[in-house]
């Protein structure tokens, strides 16, 4: 299931537009409803009229199903979030990929329940070209600038890791088109198999054999930023605005295997940018 796309166009004056969809699956719904393409005129501000049924939308929406073969769910790389981390998550992201404020409100809005319904998460993006495996766009005029959008999780139940997938940027210049949406591929392929495709631990466990006290070192994290004990011992303390610390069970449900030492999260008052 991929589940609501929706689609906002940003012309640099008002402008008609063909689009037309490509889904490389079954559509089940539209609004408005699409019929071989949507005839639309679209403003600067992002409003958009169809023509067919005489209404104003702030985008075009649609879903469908769409079946992929094991090999569809094998990933190179991601993330594995905790609930509690989520809407951080997301906004942090989906702004660096190159969503505005109210795109991303509206996907976090429409997104963080259905995740929010699990302890933890595993979170892939497919980004711009890579959704053409899903669907394809045809428009008319051609956007200067598209920014697409799906994100593809499981839920779990226990923490694991995986290499972090590297987000590309994308600034807007002229006529923007922006679409997102994504998949809950929970139910489509067992646990088991999920982690055996991907080569996944089931978990991080946080106790290991007994080791030297000296020898275990926290995490520093120091305005978002991985970090080092040395680079914490430089701050004075009127540099500092607030420490966080986490246990290793906690650090490792938040960082992975960098944090089962322990956590120590720490917000300067005069981050660099």
């Amino acid at each position: 299931m991929v589940a609501k796309p929706v689609i906002y166009l940003y012309p640099t004056e008002k402008t008609e537009i063909d689009l037309q969809l490509n889904f490389k699956g079954k559509l089940l719904t539209t609004f408005p409803k699409y019929d071989k393409n949507w005839d639309v005129i679209a403003e600067p501000n992002g409003q958009i009229f169809d023509k067919k049924t005489n209404r104003y939308y702030s985008s075009l929406f649609w879903d469908g199903t769409i079946d992929f073969s094991d090999e569809h769910y094998k990933y190179d790389d991601g993330f594995i979030v905790p609930k509690e981390k989520l809407a951080e998550f997301l906004i942090e992201k989906l702004e660096h990929i190159g969503l505005n404020n109210q795109e991303t409100n509206d996907f976090i809005q429409y997104w963080l329940p259905i995740l929010e319904r699990n302890k933890y998460n595993f979170i892939h993006f497919l980004i711009n070209e890579e959704c053409d495996e899903i669907a394809t766009l045809n428009v008319n005029p051609k956007p200067e600038t598209t920014i697409r959008i799906y994100m593809e999780f499981y839920g779990l139940e226990n923490r694991t890791i995986i290499k972090e997938q590297q987000l590309s940027k994308t600034e807007r210049k002229g006529f923007t088109l922006v679409e997102w949406g994504g998949a809950d591929f929970s139910g489509e392929i067992s646990k088991e198999d999920f982690f055996t495709i991907n080569k996944l631990p089931e978990y991080i466990t946080t106790s290991h054999k007994r080791k030297d006290p000296k020898n275990i070192q926290p995490l520093y994290v120091i305005d978002n930023k991985i970090s080092t004990k040395k680079e914490f011992d430089k701050l004075y303390p009127f540099q500092i605005k607030k420490i966080k610390t986490f246990s290793g069970k906690e650090g490792a449900g938040l960082y992975g295997q960098d944090g089962i030492n322990g956590v120590f999260e720490i917000t300067t008052k005069n981050p660099e940018k």
